[in-house]
């Protein structure tokens, strides 16, 4: 629930075609990377005390944390780019 409540402006955002709101967007993504890594370094250390297998749950979080990452460079690229073409067609 909590989640979805802050999730959800994000996504609206992610339609609107200014600079401030790509540049939220990309915090919130910076963001959510950096609460991915603090969720697998809390996983690791538990399932290592517990002595269980943690390799494969490192490599998925980890996985997930640079996508999530790059996803924000990804879209500054893209707005990047249609606002320059935005500009040469002027």
């Amino acid at each position: 629930g909590l989640a979805l409540l802050m999730i959800l402006p994000l996504f609206v955002l992610i339609f609107i075609r200014r600079t401030w709101a790509v540049r939220t967007v990309q915090i919130g993504l910076v963001l959510g990377s950096i609460e991915w890594l603090l969720t697998l370094w809390m996983l690791v250390q538990e399932r290592r005390m517990a002595g269980m297998p943690y390799l494969r749950l490192a490599i998925i979080l980890g996985s997930v944390a640079v996508l999530t990452g790059l996803s924000g460079l990804i879209l500054r690229t893209k707005h990047s780019s249609e606002a320059a073409d935005s500009g040469r067609s002027r």
